[in-house]
């Protein structure tokens, strides 16, 4: 066999040989249990603290502020897009455990303009100048209800 052919067969073993070693020391154990994926990081992920509890959960309570949203604009919006993760909430039953937004740190979220968002979709607003013209501090001023905003 000639040297030009030797020399590179001969690197291209040895880089593979090299790769394979790597391969078997870095694979973690449960890769492939279950799929093309870790096994262990199922069970990883089921140990990890619930934060986020769905709207089914704030059905069980709060079947009047649900029927509220779900005749209003935000009808498509979740309750812990506002609310934060609920499972504090669901845990104690206590008030102060799910955060109860009162104005503007919320509303800026969806509502301030941003020429990436469809108007057709989200009401948008240059949040300061709609706060001036209509001399108020937060949005629960003129919209007492956020579950259905109308103007009060």
């Amino acid at each position: 066999m000639p040297l030009q052919i030797r020399r590179p067969l001969i690197l291209f073993a040895v880089i593979i040989i090299l790769f394979l070693t790597a391969r078997h020391f870095l694979t973690p154990e449960s890769f492939g249990e279950k799929g093309f994926y870790r096994g262990n990081a199922l069970e990883e992920n089921m140990d990890r603290e619930i934060r986020h509890t769905g709207d089914k959960s704030c059905f069980e309570c709060h079947d009047d502020k649900i029927a509220e949203r779900d005749s209003s604009v935000h009808i498509s919006v979740k309750c812990e897009v506002c609310h934060g993760p609920g499972y504090k909430h669901i845990l104690s039953g206590e008030a102060n455990d799910i955060e109860k937004p009162d104005g503007v740190t919320n509303c800026k979220w969806c509502h301030t303009k941003n020429a990436a968002r469809p108007t057709t979709v989200i009401n948008q607003i240059d949040i300061q100048e709609h706060l001036i013209d209509n001399g108020a501090e937060k949005c629960i001023e003129c919209h007492e209800n956020p579950h259905n905003p109308i103007i009060q």
